[in-house]
């Protein structure tokens, strides 16, 4: 079909069109645009013309172009309805992630005109970027969380067997938190948390990452491990721990027990490290110093 015969059937689309708050758009084998609905102009901030006068997939992000042709040929191929996310170019807000719902028309056996109903999805891709964030961030420290260290760690382990890197995995326990919630209030506890993360992210580099664990454990993976490089970096993390901080009015000090292990070996799990590194930071406990340890494993 082409655009001739198309507009002899416009008004009934029209009639229809106007109802739907989503844009249509028609489009046949070579690519015109056999229709585009008004509610292109509240969508995506343009006038039906512009697009009109145009052939092909030009509002359509260049890296996304490809993604949509075999997407178009792949639905007319299939005789079936599908859906498809690309970038789509509104006039105020730039390229927007948008879904097309695309269903195929035929004449007979032969493909006549694609039926496509768009919609700005820029809304809840923001939102599913943030859930996804959460699921590795921790919300009252904003370290990355249990879950992400975890993946970080089986990355290193996996990769790290042509890689050969030593490495450390560190674990922080705040000493007496517990006393701290009862003797100023949970507020000032969730407080003391965050301060404590913030320390820690000050440490950050490429080769340092930090997170918290659960409660009042931290975990820091350091990348090209050695012991002078570890040692100094519980050092310089113990001296600005036990410095007077003033957290809610409070100023309070926050010692804690440091501990770990370095290697240079991968044949471990993340769990494994993780129970190693914690029995460590259990001797730093019940030791009658607190004075961090590190074992060679």
């Amino acid at each position: 079909m082409n655009r001739a015969q198309f507009l002899e059937q416009e008004p009934h689309f029209h009639i229809i069109a106007e109802k739907i708050k989503e844009v249509i758009v028609i489009m046949n084998a070579e690519k015109e645009h056999l229709y585009i609905s008004p509610g292109l102009y509240t969508t995506f901030g343009y006038d039906v013309e512009t697009l009109q006068r145009a052939r092909g997939f030009v509002n359509i992000y260049e890296a996304d172009v490809e993604t949509f042709a075999k997407w178009f040929e792949q639905t007319i191929t299939e005789k079936a309805s599908s859906f498809l996310e690309v970038r789509c170019l509104h006039a105020k807000k730039g390229w927007v992630w948008t879904q097309i719902h695309g269903t195929p028309v035929y004449e007979g056996s032969e493909f006549s005109h694609m039926v496509m109903v768009i919609r700005d999805i820029s809304v809840e891709k923001e939102l599913e970027e943030q859930l996804a964030l959460y699921a590795y961030v921790d919300k009252l420290s904003e370290l990355p969380n249990r879950v992400a260290l975890l993946e970080d760690l089986e990355v290193l382990l996996r990769n790290g067997e042509q890689e050969r890197i030593p490495y450390a995995v560190l674990m922080l326990n705040i000493d007496d938190f517990k006393r701290i919630n009862e003797k100023y209030g949970y507020d000032l506890g969730d407080e003391a948390i965050r301060y404590v993360g913030s320390v820690l992210q000050s440490f950050v580099s490429d080769d340092v990452k930090v997170y918290r664990l659960a409660g009042d454990e931290f975990v820091i993976k350091v990348l090209h491990a050695n012991a002078t490089k570890v040692r100094e970096l519980l050092h310089a993390l113990t001296a600005r721990l036990e410095a007077p901080a003033t957290i809610d009015d409070v100023t309070l000090t926050i010692p804690a027990s440091m501990g770990g292990i370095m290697s240079h070996h991968y044949d471990y799990t993340a769990t494994q490290l993780l129970v190693e590194v914690d029995e460590v930071v259990h001797k730093v406990k019940l030791s009658s110093t607190h004075e961090y340890q590190i074992a060679m494993i």
